[in-house]
């Protein structure tokens, strides 16, 4: 009995890989081709090309069965990614506070802030997530039938309004400028790393390590972002 439970457990865990195969190569797609340019049969091409013997190209309807279907998947796992760096955050925060009795003192401000770094971060490390979450809208459905699918979102304001009402029943912050906080510094984050990815677009230097202006100038500018931030939440003080 054990060996037919053994290879069930291999078959969904290579069914797992291909799924995951499927999400990472259609966003790429996406993120290249943008929504109107990406099909499924190019995105099967790619994935039998990858995976030869795993893979037929009927067999992504398997998977999902539209395009439409794919983006929202695709999506949520982007989403997913983000939240688990979010909680790690969340966990770094909490066994390094104690080290600084200032930080302890503002928790919620000062972990509202290592979120807004994070965001940068993200946006960064995985640009092509950033992008998919919020460059490339949906694709037309191919049912004439409205989709049923709900489109996950990443809301900034609202995991950063929970943050700042824990930070107002702490008397850490004024809760009459909470609002103005939450659109200042959403508005800082979204048009700074929209504004990175711009800058990191322009072509630079091959092969080489030497900074280059646009390097420069993405720090420079996320630096004094940062800096705007900080004064806003207060927290120069605590840098």
């Amino acid at each position: 009995m054990g060996l037919p439970i053994q290879k069930r457990a291999r078959s969904i865990i290579k069914k797992e890989e291909i799924r995951q195969e499927i999400l990472d190569a259609g966003m790429i797609l996406f993120v290249t081709k943008g929504s109107m340019g990406f099909t499924m049969g190019t995105l099967a091409k790619t994935i039998k090309i990858r995976l030869p013997r795993e893979f037929s190209r009927s067999s992504l309807y398997t998977y999902f069965n539209n395009k439409y279907d794919l983006w929202v998947e695709i999506r949520r796992d982007c989403i997913s990614r983000f939240e688990s760096g979010v909680m790690k955050i969340y966990a770094d925060f909490e066994l390094n506070k104690e080290k600084s009795e200032k930080k302890a003192e503002k928790k919620w401000t000062m972990l509202y802030y290592e979120y807004v770094k994070y965001f940068f971060e993200f946006a960064e490390k995985e640009e092509m997530r950033y992008i998919m979450l919020y460059m490339i809208g949906p694709p037309t459905s191919e049912s004439k039938e409205p989709p049923v699918t709900e489109v996950p979102k990443l809301d900034l304001t609202e995991r950063a309004s929970l943050l700042l009402e824990r930070a107002i029943e702490a008397k850490e912050i004024d809760g009459k400028t909470a609002h103005n906080i939450v659109y200042f510094t959403g508005s800082l984050m979204l048009g700074g790393t929209y504004l990175e990815i711009l800058q990191r677009s322009i072509k630079k230097i091959p092969d080489s390590d030497k900074e280059t202006a646009p390097d420069i100038m993405i720090r420079q500018s996320r630096d004094y972002l940062l800096l705007k931030i900080r004064e806003e939440l207060q927290l120069e003080d605590l840098q």
